[in-house]
């Protein structure tokens, strides 16, 4: 985190929503800390944690100080429940820049198939349950 933004004010700030990350920005200086390793850690709702490792690329034949490192596929989420890790060499300046997509936490079920919460009700029996509230008590 840069300046004064703590990691607890950054997770709180995420809301109720979900973030995919989508490209990871690095820029370095230094390129051994360039081709560090960047693992990152969730935690389900069970408790469980699953570990996934992003392996930057660079060719050993010229330098570089930056690098672009695409993880659409690798489905990388940020919800408040994960972290990132990585080591940082001594005197070295690193900028990381994260492009990332909001998305709500009914989208993942939408992505499937179309207004499953409108499925799930029927299925349950439980018919347009929402609709007779109102935003102020009688």
């Amino acid at each position: 985190m840069s300046g004064n933004t703590t990691y607890h004010q950054f997770k709180n700030s995420l809301g109720n929503f979900v973030y995919m990350i989508n490209v990871l920005y690095l820029y370095t200086i230094n390129q051994t800390q360039l081709a560090s390793i960047i693992s990152y850690s969730k935690y389900d709702s069970s408790g469980n944690q699953n570990l996934k490792s992003v392996i930057p690329t660079i060719s050993p034949y010229q330098y570089q100080s930056s690098l672009y490192i695409d993880l659409t596929k690798k489905n990388i989420l940020i919800d408040g429940r994960d972290y990132v890790r990585f080591n940082v060499l001594p005197n070295a300046i690193i900028l990381l820049k994260v492009y990332v997509d909001r998305i709500a936490v009914s989208d993942p079920l939408d992505m499937i198939e179309m207004d499953n919460f409108k499925k799930l009700e029927f299925a349950n029996g439980q018919f347009n349950f929402f609709e007779k509230y109102t935003k102020y008590i009688k």
